[in-house]
Formats: structure tokens, sequence, C-alpha cells
């Protein structure tokens, strides 16, 4: 089954978290990030960002990007995993 999950980007007020307005699926802005796939593409899309906040605060200790940790969780929660 293809899924089609809409996430507010980080410049919003509800950054990270999934979009449900119709409008902005259909037609995206620069609010909205969209993301294709199977469950487990989406599934991989979200471990692939997780990977990445993980190098990145390995290499720069510290460092955090609660915006992509929570674009994981919110693409997870969206295919139900």
């Amino acid at each position: 089954m293809m899924n089609r999950i809409a996430i507010y980007a980080e410049q919003c007020l509800r950054a990270g978290r999934q979009c449900w307005d119709e409008d902005e699926i259909e037609n995206p802005s620069a609010d909205v990030v969209i993301y294709e796939g199977t469950d487990e593409e989406i599934i991989a899309q979200a471990s692939a960002i997780d990977a990445a906040c993980d190098a990145d605060s390995a290499a720069r200790p510290g460092a955090a990007n609660a915006y992509r940790r929570r674009e994981a969780r919110t693409l997870r929660e969206a295919v139900g995993a």
C-alpha cells in the first residue's frame, strides 16, 4: 500500500507534525514536506533520518536536531510502526 504523508516543515508552528489538510497535501507549499512510499519505505526513511541525526550528534557533541527527530517519529506513527 502506497502512503502519502505530509509533515509540517521546520519553519512552521506545528513543525514535524503530520498535516491533515487535504489542500496542503494535494498542492504542497514550502510549509509541508511530502513523503511517499510503502510502509517499509516510510520506516526506512525514518530510520535514515535518525541515523543522520545520530551521525551529526557524534560529529558535534551536544548537537541536537529536535525537528528531524520529530519528523522521523511522525513518519513511524503515520504508518503504525
